[in-house]
């Protein structure tokens, strides 16, 4: 277990050098790395969706569904499946 309490299979040494690397860059980079970072997971996501990738209901389900309650994660999906309509 990390010490943020998740558990991790990266050493105490690597973690401390990763964060070391990271803070050594501008905050530019770092920008760009996190989206970077994103522009690969949403790649990941779209594939994993296969022929529904072009879906914005099911990427912002895929993505960011957890992040919402039930009520509010229907509100966005029929928004986005409106918006998709044209």
């Amino acid at each position: 277990m990390g010490p943020d309490g998740f558990v991790s299979d990266t050493t105490h040494d690597t973690t401390a050098a990763l964060h070391r690397m990271y803070a050594a860059r501008s905050p530019v980079e770092r920008l760009k790395m996190g989206c970077a970072l994103y522009d690969a997971a949403l790649q990941m996501v779209r594939a994993s969706l296969k022929e529904e990738s072009s879906n914005p209901a099911a990427l912002f389900l895929r993505l960011h569904g957890p992040d919402f309650d039930s009520a509010t994660r229907a509100r966005i999906v029929r928004h986005l499946q409106k918006m998709a309509r044209g």
